[in-house]
């Protein structure tokens, strides 16, 4: 019965969210965590941008590399570069040279247990969720 009940509930959830991924905000990391889970390894990410809500999810991967600039690839597959610093108050930001048309952003980094999440600073709205492979395992550029 208690079975039924989890996986009723989890069902629910699911349905309701989209993903079992779509916890409350967690905890900000700091600077120093972000550097440290961040660099010179890939961020496997879902996004949670509301205009997205009727259609699948739209994954793309990030390899953040430790000399500032990133690689990604969207969820049609397509690669664009940037660059990437963790600004004063702890930020994570980055921009990339055609993604989101260039424009530079920045998000706090929330440890939600099992993934994190992108706090959009500009509207205070979690707008990915994310987790971290060691290194390069996607080999991007």
């Amino acid at each position: 019965m208690m079975i039924r009940v989890t996986l009723a509930i989890t069902l629910i959830l699911i349905a309701v969210t989209g993903t079992a991924h779509a916890a409350q905000p967690g905890p900000a990391l700091n600077a120093g965590q972000i550097e440290q889970l961040i660099a010179g390894n890939t961020l496997h990410s879902e996004t949670r941008l509301a205009r997205f809500e009727r259609e699948e999810v739209r994954t793309f991967t990030i390899y953040v590399k430790a000399d500032g600039t990133l690689t990604i690839r969207n969820f049609e597959g397509n690669i664009d570069t940037g660059e990437w610093e963790i600004a004063a108050q702890g930020e994570f930001c980055n921009q990339y040279r055609q993604t989101r048309r260039g424009m530079r952003k920045c998000y706090q980094v929330l440890d939600a247990g099992d993934h994190y999440q992108l706090l959009d600073l500009d509207n205070s709205q979690v707008t990915s969720v994310f987790t971290v492979s060691a290194g390069n395992p996607e080999r991007l550029p």
